[in-house]
């Protein structure tokens, strides 16, 4: 039954490509496929790929050391999945152009669902289940680091600590791993 109706559906849009343009077929091509379920049942295995790797290993261990590596992984991952997409539609009438154009938004769909699950999987951890979740502070210094930054470039560090020690206590979460404690008592010169 799928393969009459991939067939009818490659008919479809070769008739479709003929009377219009490459983009409406390849969009036409997509939205079927989409009826279909397959790019939905795509996007939502990415979604739980991103999950998952972060609850089972983005969460141990230093990765900004291996970047480059996940960006070859990255790469051979898109790379599978157009070659894939490709080889599943060279036999139907489809033209070569409406395929590589269609294989734009799955590619694009799949990398929003992966890394949309994989950073609010991370957001979630460090806002809810992080060790450190205890300690008073800004919501912004559990997610990222960026928010300090921002505020130094116009404040100097020890103004920028000394004001978060007064609005927060004597200690503060700074970062994603990091508190800071308040040197109170300290003789001034």
């Amino acid at each position: 039954i799928y393969g009459c109706r991939a067939y009818v559906l490659a008919i479809q849009c070769f008739q479709l490509w003929k009377s219009t343009s490459i983009l409406y077929a390849s969009w036409f091509f997509l939205r079927r496929l989409c009826q279909t379920k397959m790019l939905t049942y795509l996007i939502l295995s990415f979604g739980v790929l991103g999950v998952i790797s972060h609850r089972l290993y983005f969460i141990h261990g230093e990765h900004h050391l291996y970047s480059m590596t996940y960006i070859k992984l990255w790469l051979l991952t898109m790379l599978s999945i157009a070659s894939t997409i490709r080889l599943a539609n060279q036999n139907s009438e489809l033209n070569r152009e409406s395929t590589y154009i269609a294989i734009i938004p799955v590619i694009l769909y799949s990398n929003y669902s992966y890394f949309g699950s994989l950073f609010s999987s991370i957001v979630f951890y460090r806002l809810f289940e992080h060790s450190l979740r205890h300690f008073p502070g800004p919501r912004f210094a559990a997610v990222s680091k960026l928010w300090h930054l921002c505020h130094i470039l116009r404040t100097p560090n020890y103004l920028f600590l000394d004001d978060l020690h007064h609005k927060y206590g004597s200690i503060v979460r700074t970062g994603m791993y990091e508190h800071h404690k308040a040197a109170r008592g300290l003789n001034t010169i």
